[in-house]
């Protein structure tokens, strides 16, 4: 160990002669220019130290100043945020919850959350640092839900977020469904926003879709609006599974709506009103009924009766067409 240590003593004192002879030969200009590179080196090293590790220990409000800035970079670079990218924005949305107190900063936050033109993701995150501020939610958030100019996702994040209730943001999501003049791709993105409200009030307005709604992935949607409510014993009457059976029997229902169905009726085979296995015995039976909606039934009819339902034959090709066509598939 001596030895080792001697050798290393031996060896920087060999380092230092090195580099002070070499030092020796240099012009005054040489040395001056050489000493400024070296400041310059260390001068950016300790940059890039503050900026990708010691920002957070930054006196005063500059924290939270790089933190807003880093979130809008996230939400913009990396709308499907993954694990690190999660972990990252908890640390920022903490950082900017803490400096709301202080008004100016609040008041910037405030005009990018109201800033329509500003990043959806962007703004949703900021609600949650206000949430993460603790109280109430502030007035201008408020204020928001009453906009009728207001985003529909922007409100029902604001509802979520603080668990507040209301009622004219379900009726907004409601009419923008029923406005035919709107793409289907925003009145489906409306229903989703509806249907997660969970209010079980909604079951006619749904089965009216179904039956009625010329959209595909409109009808799709109401399906599994329906499959979510939680009142069956109020809403899921005989009257209602006979209404079920006739869109699924009849030829002119579209086969993968008739197929959502099927699945639909799979849920409620233990549900004395629904009478799932005869109408699946039905479908399967039927042969003006396509041949795929045949095949889930008689998958589901092998799962849970003691009969033997042999699927019609389908080739791999045919289940990659029919995929390739599916009401997800489509494109709107």
């Amino acid at each position: 160990m001596k030895k080792i240590l001697a050798n290393f003593q031996k060896a920087w004192r060999a380092v230092i002669w090195s580099t002070r002879r070499y030092c020796r030969r240099l012009t005054k200009l040489q040395r001056i220019l050489l000493g400024a590179g070296l400041g310059l080196f260390l001068l950016a090293m300790a940059a890039v130290f503050v900026l990708v590790w010691g920002w957070r220990y930054l006196p005063s409000g500059w924290p939270a100043r790089i933190a807003l800035n880093k979130l809008g970079a996230s939400t913009y670079n990396d709308p499907l945020c993954h694990e690190n990218c999660f972990y990252a924005r908890e640390l920022y949305k903490k950082i900017i919850a803490a400096r709301l107190a202080a008004p100016e900063f609040a008041a910037r936050t405030q005009n990018i959350i109201l800033n329509e033109k500003e990043n959806l993701i962007f703004r949703e995150e900021l609600i949650a640092a206000v949430k993460m501020a603790g109280g109430a939610p502030p007035d201008y958030l408020v204020n928001y839900l009453k906009d009728k100019k207001g985003n529909l996702k922007i409100k029902e994040t604001i509802m979520k977020t603080f668990s507040l209730s209301d009622p004219a943001l379900a009726d907004d999501l409601i009419n923008s469904v029923r406005d035919l003049s709107r793409s289907d791709a925003d009145r489906l993105a409306a229903l989703t926003d509806l249907e997660n409200f969970g209010d079980d009030t909604l079951f006619n307005f749904y089965w009216d879709l179904l039956e009625h709604d010329a959209s595909p992935k409109i009808k799709d949607q109401a399906i599994t609006a329906l499959s979510n409510i939680r009142s069956g014993e109020k809403y899921f009457t005989p009257e209602f599974f006979q209404r079920i059976d006739t869109l699924v029997l009849d030829p002119a229902t579209d086969q993968y709506i008739r197929k959502s169905l099927v699945l639909f009726l799979a849920d409620f085979i233990n549900f004395p009103a629904a009478r799932a296995i005869d109408t699946l015995v039905a479908v399967y039976n039927n042969a003006a009924i396509d041949k795929f909606t045949r095949a889930y039934a008689a998958d589901i009819l092998d799962q849970e009766t003691a009969n033997n339902y042999e699927a019609p034959a389908i080739s791999e090709e045919e289940w990659n067409d029919y995929w390739n066509h599916s009401i997800s598939a489509t494109p709107f």
